[in-house]
């Protein structure tokens, strides 16, 4: 799941220059299902994803337990991959 805040400049360089890319797009869609919340959104209960710092990424179980501890602010693929994929 990722967490995004409207205006945020680093949450738009995520999705531009990391989530964009083929192999990422690739390990995303094979690995998870791919969820985007956006903070003002007031239907998901971001409560259980606490965060200060956006964007922020989390690996939950179908269960919605943390899989992985929390990746947030600048996240690029070769981070990306090391820490959510395992890569």
């Amino acid at each position: 799941m990722v967490l995004v805040e409207r205006g945020c400049d680093e949450c738009r360089r995520l999705f531009v220059e990391t989530l964009m890319q083929e192999r990422i797009v690739r390990l995303v869609n094979e690995k998870t299902v791919p969820v985007i919340v956006t903070k003002e959104n007031e239907d998901y209960p971001i409560e259980l994803l606490y965060t200060l710092e956006y964007p922020a990424i989390f690996l939950l179980s179908p269960e919605e337990v943390l899989l992985k501890p929390p990746l947030s602010g600048k996240v690029d693929a070769a981070l990306l991959e090391k820490e959510i994929f395992d890569e």
